[in-house]
């Protein structure tokens, strides 16, 4: 990407903060107008290939799906769901350029009038790429639509609560927000942040998945906080300890 492209950051110091928050040593780039992308997309068949063969077979071909669709398009949410929250721009992440580590480029749209027509022109470009990103996976790897669907959801939630628990959104906000990109992506009731009551009083939100990530397969004594196996009183336990964790901070 070199020459081709320059920090975000000094334009958009708010999505520079909150995205440091998020993920601390991620780089966002603004790639040059025209210039031909050097790095490769979610979709390119080679990194499919090379990241398949990564994941391996420890876990099953089941889980190596499900491993792959998510490693793919967690950045891509990721950036979508930031620059249009914190900054309200409109990241075009179907024409982006990105590896699998910690940076990716991409062209900003225009600034648009509302927060809800942000959200509804970045789910269009965010629902291009991962369209092909699915159909590249697709052609080598058995993973059910509706599961990846449901996944998604999880990924763009995940970053709303994020945000909201590091104190970048109010939960009225967040709640706000989570309607809109679940409608703006044709995903609505495939996740959701419910509300928690916290140790001050106040309400926060934990993530309510509908499918699970697999991980387990691969590391049989590991379930993520959220994970839809463990029960439902145990995942909101585990929620609020760590919202308390960033409240006291």
């Amino acid at each position: 990407m070199g020459c081709e492209s320059t920090s975000l950051f000094l334009e958009l110091p708010r999505l520079a903060r909150e995205l440091h928050a998020v993920l601390p040593g991620y780089a966002l780039l603004k790639m040059a107008s025209g210039s031909a992308m050097s790095g490769l997309t979610g979709s390119d068949p080679d990194e499919v290939d090379r990241l398949i063969a990564r994941i391996g077979s420890t876990g099953g071909p089941a889980y190596a799906a499900m491993r792959a669709w998510n490693v793919l398009i967690w950045q891509p949410v990721l950036v979508s769901v930031l620059c249009a929250e914190a900054e309200g721009r409109v990241a075009e992440v179907d024409r982006a350029s990105y590896l699998m580590g910690p940076q990716f480029g991409c062209s900003l749209g225009q600034v648009p009038e509302r927060a809800e027509d942000a959200r509804n022109a970045a789910a269009r470009h965010l629902d291009r790429t991962t369209t092909a990103i699915l159909g590249a996976l697709s052609q080598r790897l058995c993973l059910r639509p509706e599961l990846a669907r449901r996944q998604m959801a999880d990924r763009v939630l995940s970053v709303l609560d994020r945000r909201a628990m590091l104190g970048f959104a109010t939960v009225e906000a967040t709640r706000l927000a989570v309607a809109d990109w679940l409608a703006a992506l044709d995903l609505e009731g495939l996740s959701a942040l419910e509300p928690m009551p916290l140790e001050s009083g106040a309400e926060g939100l934990w993530l309510c998945r509908r499918s699970c990530c697999l991980e387990y397969r691969a590391s049989p004594d590991f379930l993520c906080a959220t994970c839809p196996r463990r029960a439902r009183a145990s995942r909101i336990a585990l929620s609020q300890k760590e919202w308390q964790a960033h409240v006291r901070a």
